[in-house]
């Protein structure tokens, strides 16, 4: 039985928000004795390759998170690294990360693949909050916060529980001692559906007919973003493009169908006549220019279609293959119908375990440095990429008692343990930058499981999986699950 009803979840199970990181209390670091950047423990490397040989021996991209991993077993908890020509800062204590997060500024930088760049620069593309920095970053992500993040979330809790209405229709017709057929293309389409439908609101059924084709093509090929791009990762995506690479090739045509696609869905949303509600009426109430609006929300289908599809891919694999688990979380919500999912905390934190142990972005960065930056015991005086390493972070038995055993008990604050820092796991990152559709995927996940729990009884038919990296965490074999109907 789970500590709900009986004990209160930490209040950090919030997975934490910008408001968070505002309460948090600088360190005093008076007492410390500050070192130079240069005392901060360095990874042997060449000259311009910096350790891309090292990392490719290790595995090179799918296996990046395991070698920085091993990284910070053998040099600790902060260390420089060159990758390539660029010196990295990899940061994996919690109260470092903290710090990076505090020395971001008032114009967050993060670090976007060469070969995404290139392709923007090669087609004269503009993209949207993630492309953007500086002022023009500042004022978009300000407008978003009030659509997305800061608001009244009532009008949005219909579109997602129709969306995953729809879902559950369709795996009514499996088949129930077999595996979902397309469970992965099942759990992208039903991402993009839910942002559209959020999108357009109640005009949904009408726009739906039109964009099906286009939702289709586009669940198919966008995962083809980003394992093209983990394909370049090591490789100078300069010369790939010079020579005309397969591997430039695959991507630059993958990134051009998916901008093509999700374009012509944005068109037809923003030209239908008889939509009065939804997130695209309320970009036009604030007078966001019709350019804006669709390189943003361009971005928001391509970044929610593939983060929250994998992360709950995550959470159906791990919750098929635990019984006990399914029949707790079963037990909590039931008589649970008329209450928000994301408001039933054994949901919450099911999901926040899920995701300390498989963070969707593993490695998050912020271009920090200067004459008052301290991070940990170093003086960071020069400007350097910061990349905090959430996989190790999450994983390390500093911050975790028992780190690589799943327990949801752990965000419970009846559980004795003595080690907990739940600030070292950050799935959705801290600060002004952090990601933007963070409540939005936390209400679509636990939606899904509330009804799946509702519904099924799930099974495990892949056996143990374990996470790769495709630019995002994915898992290394094809996930099955069997859905058997409860009596």
């Amino acid at each position: 039985m789970l500590c709900i009803n009986r004990v209160k979840y930490f209040n950090n199970i919030r997975f934490f928000g910008n408001s968070s990181l505002t309460r948090m209390i600088k360190e005093d670091f008076k007492d410390k004795k500050i070192l130079d950047f240069q005392h901060i423990p360095k990874a042997k490397g060449l000259p311009l390759l910096g350790t891309t040989l090292d990392i490719m021996k290790a595995g090179s991209a799918p296996k990046f998170h395991e070698y920085i991993h091993k990284r910070h077993e053998e040099l600790g908890s902060i260390f420089r690294e060159n990758i390539g020509p660029l010196e990295c800062l990899f940061v994996s204590d919690p109260d470092a990360i903290r710090e990076v997060f505090l020395n971001e500024g008032k114009y967050p930088r993060h670090p976007l693949p060469d070969a995404w760049k290139l392709y923007e620069r090669k087609h004269r593309n503009k993209r949207g909050l993630l492309f953007m920095d500086g002022e023009e970053w500042l004022y978009h992500r300000k407008q978003m916060n009030k659509l997305l993040l800061n608001r009244d979330f009532t009008p949005f809790h219909a579109p997602i529980k129709n969306s995953v209405q729809r879902l559950m229709d369709k795996w009514a017709t499996n088949e129930a001692s077999k595996p979902i057929e397309n469970l992965e293309n099942d759990l992208y389409r039903w991402s993009l559906e839910t942002i559209i439908n959020l999108m357009v609101g109640s005009s949904y059924n009408e726009i739906s007919v039109q964009i099906d084709k286009s939702l289709e093509r586009l669940s198919k090929v966008l995962h083809r973003v980003f394992e093209s791009s983990s394909k370049l990762f090591l490789v100078p995506p300069q010369l790939c493009e010079f020579f005309g690479t397969s591997t430039w090739r695959d991507f630059e045509e993958s990134v051009t169908e998916t901008l093509s696609i999700s374009g012509e869905i944005i068109t037809k949303c923003l030209n239908e006549k008889s939509r009065q509600d939804g997130i695209l009426r309320e970009m036009e109430n604030l007078e966001i220019p019709r350019e804006y609006i669709e390189r943003i929300l361009v971005d928001l289908i391509i970044a929610a279609g593939d983060t929250t599809s994998f992360s709950t891919l995550w959470c159906l694999h791990i919750l098929s293959g635990d019984t006990n688990v399914q029949e707790n979380l079963r037990e909590e919500i039931r008589g649970n119908d008329t209450v928000e999912a994301d408001l039933i905390p054994p949901l919450r934190a099911f999901i926040r375990e899920t995701l300390r142990l498989y963070p969707v972005a593993p490695f998050v960065g912020r271009i920090i440095g200067g004459d008052k930056t301290i991070l940990g015991n170093y003086h960071i005086s020069q400007e350097v990429m910061a990349i905090i390493s959430l996989f190790t972070s999450g994983r390390d038995p500093k911050n975790f008692h028992d780190p690589e055993k799943f327990n949801l008990h752990r965000w419970c604050r009846s559980e004795e343990s003595p080690v907990h820092r739940p600030q070292a796991s950050l799935p959705f990152a801290l600060g002004s930058r952090s990601c933007i559709g963070q409540k939005i995927a936390v209400k679509q996940m636990c939606e899904l499981l509330r009804q799946v729990l509702q519904r099924y009884q799930l099974q495990d038919l892949s056996g143990p999986a374990k996470p790769i990296l495709h630019m995002i965490t994915v898992p290394d074999r094809k996930i099955q699950v069997a859905l058997k109907k409860l009596q």
